[in-house]
């Protein structure tokens, strides 16, 4: 059996994220003015994003040195920078720091701030950003996606232009307001822009009511709906629910439950059965005002990708064209585990984590495993996409591995059971 260190059980990525995003800010940072802009005589650009785990990964040149791989993630209003190579480089360490708090048992930790950091994404340019540091040891998003993650951008770089994310094509285009898109086929949706996060206006419809949300818009959140429950007025939850673990934060170890919606609607765009997660959050951020641009929870990229989006900051809307997966179902893991990739150059596919009474648990496997087979094919043949597809490809679908566990080959079947 393999350790798995702390820092890779961190599993749920978006949950991370949002952490972040709403208690790693220090009101005493204040960020240089910086911008993007199109090199000369361009007024659009088209750019090529890796789609994995549903998120978004983007090439970035970080002073003249790359690429670097970054996630974009509207859902942050900050640069955030994990590789320390990055950090290393001349003149852009500060002695400046800021507390990272939130969730969990674990001691507060600091964020560096870098300086004098200069951007190129193909053909868009941006001069002297500053960034949070931490290093990977206690953000190892590289594990979770399989492939090498050095950084996160958002709102630094939504800001500047409309940008149209085409998911099926894999494409972000940035235009200038020069250039503007053809929106005539798209569902206009106001966007308010609160402390640097775009937030939109949803309805939750279940058996106990129908409700209004300000949800943060959020493509570094690979699930559909995260909701702070205490934060929306008279709510009251779905009666179904699944109680679980949902991952590590930087803090600790967060807990909360699972529902599902039977009617999630942006203006007239209607998707049924949704699955939204309740995490329980300190007060501090349970009980947060939409109107200090927490919002009642995020918006993610298990909904967004269900359409072609275009985002225009700058006007304050959102534009919505359903695509060829909007009427695909929505479905919850159906293992009880989390694989990452371990090793280098992160091709052993290892179990991170594993829920009480689950199918993982009730199929003998355990904590640290490594997968050398899946249904007789090598387990490098498989992407963490691939195998995240196929644990939750059907109820009673059986799964037979072969795992490596204290220097012997262990065969295993893992018998999928729809939870939520």
């Amino acid at each position: 059996m393999f350790s798995i260190p702390g820092n890779l059980k961190k599993t749920l990525f978006n949950l991370l994220i949002f952490l972040i995003l709403l208690s790693g800010i220090c009101s005493g940072w204040v960020k240089a003015q910086s911008f993007f802009s199109l090199k000369p005589k361009k007024t659009h650009y088209t750019l090529d994003f890796e789609f994995t785990r549903n998120l978004i990964l983007i090439p970035i040149m970080v002073n003249n040195r790359g690429p670097y791989h970054f996630i974009f993630d509207t859902g942050i209003s900050f640069m955030l920078i994990t590789n320390p190579e990055i950090a290393d480089q001349s003149g852009t360490r500060t002695n400046k720091f800021i507390p990272i708090t939130g969730f969990g048992s674990l001691e507060n930790i600091s964020a560096q701030i870098l300086n004098g950091l200069n951007l190129e994404i193909g053909k868009i340019k941006g001069q002297n950003f500053s960034a949070a540091y931490l290093p990977p040891s206690l953000l190892d998003f590289s594990s979770f996606l399989g492939v090498r993650v050095d950084g996160i951008i958002g709102y630094d770089l939504a800001k500047d232009f409309q940008i149209k994310i085409d998911f099926p094509k894999k494409t972000l285009v940035f235009k200038t307001e020069k250039e503007a898109f053809n929106t005539r086929k798209y569902t206009k949706i106001p966007l308010s822009i609160q402390n640097s996060h775009a937030l939109v206006e949803a309805c939750l419809k279940s058996e106990t009511g129908s409700k209004k949300v300000q949800l943060v818009l959020d493509t570094g959140a690979g699930n559909s709906v995260f909701l702070y429950a205490k934060s929306i007025n008279g709510f009251i939850p779905p009666t179904l629910k699944l109680s679980a673990s949902l991952g590590w934060g930087i803090n600790g170890p967060i807990t909360g439950y699972l529902a599902r919606f039977p009617l999630f609607s942006l203006k007239t765009l209607e998707l049924k059965n949704i699955i939204s997660a309740f995490p329980q959050l300190p007060d501090s951020l349970s009980n947060a005002s939409p109107q200090e641009g927490n919002g009642n929870g995020n918006l993610g990229n298990e909904i967004l990708k269900r359409f072609t989006l275009i985002l225009d900051y700058e006007s304050g809307f959102l534009y919505l064209k359903k695509n060829f997966q909007f009427r695909t179902s929505f479905e919850y893991d159906m293992s009880g585990m989390v694989l990452v990739s371990t090793g280098e150059p992160l091709k052993r596919i290892t179990i991170a984590h594993i829920d009480a009474k689950s199918p993982a648990e009730e199929g003998g496997l355990l904590e640290g495993d490594w997968i050398v087979e899946i249904n007789d094919k090598i387990s490098t043949q498989y992407s963490l996409d691939d195998l995240d597809t196929l644990l939750k490809s059907g109820n009673k679908k059986k799964i037979y591995l072969v795992v490596f566990r204290e220097g012997k080959f262990l065969d295993r079947t893992l018998i999928l059971k729809r939870r939520i």
